[in-house]
């Protein structure tokens, strides 16, 4: 029997303001980084992520036949100190 490898990828969220991305800890250049890696990998991956504040998270995973699964969830009690009230668009993105 063959072995499957998965992989299950929550990178920082980027473009949000939680405290690893304080004074560029998650790039841009690491976004496409990250990305350029799961195109070319041989492993089936799940992806988490925030949509709504990565701008062209859609458009990515649109161009590569990636799946989206909307995940129906919300974190305004998670922190009291959030300031956007509004709903966030978390996103699962696979590969398979």
């Amino acid at each position: 029997m063959a072995k499957m490898i998965f992989c299950i990828v929550i990178p920082p969220y980027f473009n949000s303001t939680a405290t690893y991305n304080e004074n560029g800890g998650w790039t841009n250049a690491d976004e496409e980084d990250l990305r350029d890696m799961l195109a070319v990998s041989n492993v089936k991956w799940a992806l988490s992520n925030n949509q709504k504040t990565n701008l062209t998270l859609k458009d990515w995973a649109k161009g590569h036949g990636y799946k989206i699964h909307y995940l129906n969830t919300t974190y305004g009690n998670c922190n009291y100190q959030k300031k956007d009230k509004t709903k966030d668009i978390e996103v699962l993105i696979t590969n398979y």
